[in-house]
């Protein structure tokens, strides 16, 4: 009976009711400053704050009216280092804010992001977005997301789940350019997790990118999020391209099942026991 409820529960697409736990849009961020830490010390960048994850003026740009004048940009300055910081990976931690600690019957955590990935030039630079469980020792990695550009095939997604062999190519084949809406829903007490892309504005139906896999294959991660990191990886390990990613209304969010979806996914549960013992 458990397992058929388990089951049930996790696959269940009911409506939820959303509780906002944090959300960024970048729109009070100063275009002009230097990194994002500057800008918002509640973040956290690598190699000494780079500028190379900023505030990013979207007025010169024909961007969707979503993305207001203001939106976070990851890459396209080439970083500096000095003979000791050397790095094929630049990053920035989300802010303490943005982790979820699981409450309540089947807790959910939500999140959304718009994003844009630039046209390619001289190096086909990739940009990773990863969770991590609250673990404040040691965090594991719950999971990631690579978005790697091509000029001939647009970009593609890449699933790694925290295992060695845990990498899966999805399959999109999305435009360079263009904006997307990546919707992103992790079921922490059954650690599985799913995902969809949506070209922002478009009425047409979610392109889902994976569903209900495992979250991580670390038994030793938490069932919690303690926060997220954007990454801009070099190609090569040494050189930089020009190409980058903007990011925007970064939403995070708790989702839990209304009662009487709960009592719905019961009776189903209920139902397939009734059939199953006949």
């Amino acid at each position: 009976m458990k397992k058929i409820l388990t089951i049930a529960l996790i696959c269940s697409t009911a409506a939820v009711q959303a509780a906002s736990i944090w959300s960024d849009n970048f729109e009070s961020y100063d275009t002009a400053g230097s990194n994002l830490e500057a800008q918002n010390p509640a973040w956290l960048t690598g190699q000494a704050a780079t500028p190379s994850i900023a505030a990013f003026d979207n007025t010169t740009y024909d961007l969707p009216t979503s993305f207001g004048s203001v939106s976070l940009a990851v890459g396209g300055i080439a970083p500096s280092f000095g003979p000791d910081d050397d790095s094929s990976v630049l990053y920035a931690l989300s802010p303490a804010a943005a982790s979820f600690i699981p409450s309540g019957p089947l807790p959910v955590a939500h999140f959304t992001t718009d994003l844009i990935l630039s046209t390619l030039s001289t190096f086909t630079d990739s940009f990773r977005l990863s969770f991590f469980d609250g673990n404040i020792d040691q965090p594991q990695t719950l999971a990631s997301l690579l978005f790697t550009g091509s000029q001939t095939s647009g970009f593609s997604i890449i699933r790694n789940n925290g295992t060695s062999d845990g990498t899966f190519d999805t399959g999109a084949a999305l435009a360079l350019n263009a904006a997307y809406t990546l919707d992103l829903t992790m079921n922490l007490d059954y650690m599985k997790w799913s995902a969809t892309i949506t070209p922002v504005g478009s009425t047409a139906t979610p392109i889902a990118l994976f569903a209900n896999v495992d979250l991580t294959g670390n038994t030793a991660a938490q069932g919690d999020i303690g926060g997220f990191a954007i990454d801009w990886i070099s190609s090569d390990g040494t050189n930089w391209g020009d190409n980058f990613m903007v990011l925007d209304n970064m939403v995070l969010e708790s989702a839990v099942p209304e009662p009487s979806s709960l009592l719905l996914i019961a009776l189903g549960g209920f139902a397939c026991l009734s059939r199953r013992r006949r």
